[in-house]
């Protein structure tokens, strides 16, 4: 298994959970979301969370990252 797809196990159990509490998916995923860059931030710094926030935002449309291929 590959860490993508052990975070995509991850989200659909956060997402189930959530409907436990009558949170739809958009809060569900708004709360991981959130809670990971606080995590993310404690472990490794501000730096490095701007730096990978940025990373992800400007590869939203989709461009092919041929130096850091990942398979998702």
């Amino acid at each position: 298994m590959s860490k993508y797809s052990a975070a995509k196990d991850a989200i659909n159990s956060v997402v189930e959970n959530g409907k436990e509490l009558g949170l739809d998916r958009k809060e569900m995923l708004s709360a991981l979301i959130i809670s990971a860059i606080e995590d993310f931030q404690s472990h490794l710094g501000k730096d490095e969370t701007r730096v990978l926030l940025t990373y992800e935002l400007d590869n939203l449309g989709g461009k092919l990252d041929m130096v850091n291929l990942r398979i998702r």
